[in-house]
């Protein structure tokens, strides 16, 4: 049997219920989404630059994760002068 601390170790793994097959994504449906080649998400991936989980020979995302990796790339222009002009999303 478990004890109340192994218990709670395996609540945390359980997925909360209001996870949906379709926030889990495939290595293919995440290179479609950031229009990059799956080998570019790979390598993104095993940096830990995107968050994902191996299921045997599987690579694996969460929505949430891959959206937060796109939101933390910004570009930013500079002006001549050195100044900053503006920053956006890529």
């Amino acid at each position: 049997m478990f004890t109340d601390a192994q218990n709670s170790n395996i609540k945390k793994l359980v997925p909360d219920e209001t996870w949906d097959t379709k926030d889990i994504m495939t290595v293919a449906e995440v290179a479609k989404l950031l229009r990059v080649h799956r080998s570019t998400v790979t390598r993104y991936a095993m940096s830990g630059e995107i968050v994902s989980y191996k299921i045997g020979s599987r690579r694996l995302f969460r929505a949430a994760d891959v959206w937060a990796f796109f939101d933390n790339k910004r570009v930013c222009t500079r002006r001549s002068d050195g100044e900053m002009e503006s920053c956006y999303s890529i």
